[in-house]
């Protein structure tokens, strides 16, 4: 079984992916006749738009993380979920006008226009690469454009099995994602490294993963089915190093090495930096 994973924009370039790295090693050696690789598609984004517009690394930690609370990396990929380069485009620009400067709403509305080529040429790499199972992480401004590439993913490939997990899918969040949009098979809630390896034994038996904590899953009749999520936290010894494999070889070819110093990921505690028990799980 190959499965790969995918790190959307908006990720942080600087650094490699925690949670996919976890998984990766986690498949690696916890499920049998499987192997996992990493698509660094947050790198492949600042290629392909740096080769089409003026686009610096602090527009890119604008989409990421400064603008958050707007919501305009998620809006800039929206028209690729929706299927539409102008989807919602004056209601943004309504939404926005008092807290955006004219130059960076003209610059997210024509990233908005172009964002589907991107999530096509994306899903097009990842249906060539003929995975079994495509997995996808969101945290931050990451959800649309993780939906938008398995919506395109499904388009072309309806047998590829697609995944959703990371911080946005915790709890309620990731019943709403599953309910909601149909091309997404499961969503993995909470910590994932025993549920995902148990959700890919359960896909490659060809059984539903009704025992399998925290799924969100499609019964036969395609309604979404919720399995409760485990609520306590995961032994620190069951936690395996992440396979950083790829990630550094991905940067140095990329125009966003000259942008970045790339960062190693070590991992000191699980839980919310605000103190907030209802983002203290760390999905990954």
């Amino acid at each position: 079984m190959h499965i790969l994973l995918v790190n959307m924009p908006w990720a942080s370039i600087d650094l490699p992916s925690l949670a996919l790295g976890i998984l990766k090693r986690s498949v690696d050696e916890r499920v049998p006749d499987a192997h996992a690789d990493v698509m660094h598609a947050n790198i492949d984004y600042v290629d392909w738009v740096t080769r089409r517009t003026e686009f610096t690394l602090r527009d890119y930690e604008y989409y990421s993380l400064a603008s958050y609370f707007l919501g305009c990396g998620d809006w800039v990929f929206s028209s690729a979920l929706y299927g539409d380069p102008g989807w919602r485009v004056e209601e943004f620009a309504e939404a926005t006008r008092e807290r955006l400067s004219g130059e960076r709403l003209e610059q997210a509305r024509i990233l908005h226009t172009v964002a589907e080529e991107f999530v096509r040429d994306t899903a097009r790499r990842i249906v060539d690469l003929a995975p079994d199972v495509v997995g996808f992480t969101s945290t931050f401004q990451q959800n649309t454009a993780a939906l938008a590439a398995a919506r395109h993913v499904k388009l072309l490939a309806p047998g590829i099995v697609t995944v959703l997990g990371g911080a946005n899918c915790d709890g309620e969040q990731g019943e709403a994602l599953h309910r909601n949009f149909t091309f997404v098979d499961h969503v993995v809630r909470g910590e994932a490294e025993e549920s995902f390896p148990a959700l890919l034994a359960a896909i490659g038996r060809k059984e539903e993963p009704t025992d399998v904590q925290g799924v969100c899953w499609r019964d036969g009749r395609g309604r979404s089915v919720v399995n409760p999520m485990n609520t306590r936290p995961l032994p620190p010894a069951a936690i395996l190093p992440p396979d950083y494999t790829g990630y550094f070889e991905r940067l140095a070819s990329s125009a966003a090495r000259s942008w970045v110093e790339p960062k190693l990921v070590v991992e000191g505690a699980r839980g919310c930096w605000w103190g907030r028990s209802t983002t203290a799980r760390s999905a990954v």
